[in-house]
């Protein structure tokens, strides 16, 4: 591994296991209190805006094909926002939210 790729994987690695204390916390109880966990949860945005510029190629550079990702912008169909709104309509928060998508309000 190169330098600048051995920083990418290290880049990668922090945002993980910070995310993994995270999401498991209780499993933390005995050594992190509330203000622990406070100070993961920032640390984890910190590292995201760190890797954020350095995020495409990166996983790009895992080079999965946009089937494999199910990725909406992979499409040949030509109607990629329209099944990026479904998808958004299906899967995402904005429903829970009253957000409407027919009239964008």
């Amino acid at each position: 591994m190169t330098g600048e790729e051995l920083i990418a994987m290290r880049q990668l690695a922090c945002p993980f296991g910070l995310m993994v204390v995270e999401r498991d916390a209780g499993d933390f109880h005995d050594i992190l209190n509330k203000a622990g966990i406070d100070h993961v949860h920032k640390a984890v945005l910190h590292v995201l805006r760190k890797i954020g510029p350095n995020a495409v190629g990166l996983v790009d550079a895992f080079d999965f094909s946009d089937f494999r990702l199910k990725s909406i912008l992979g499409r040949y169909d030509g109607e990629v926002y329209e099944h990026l709104m479904k998808s958004c309509e299906a899967g995402c928060l904005f429903g829970r939210f009253g957000f409407d998508f027919e009239t964008l309000e």
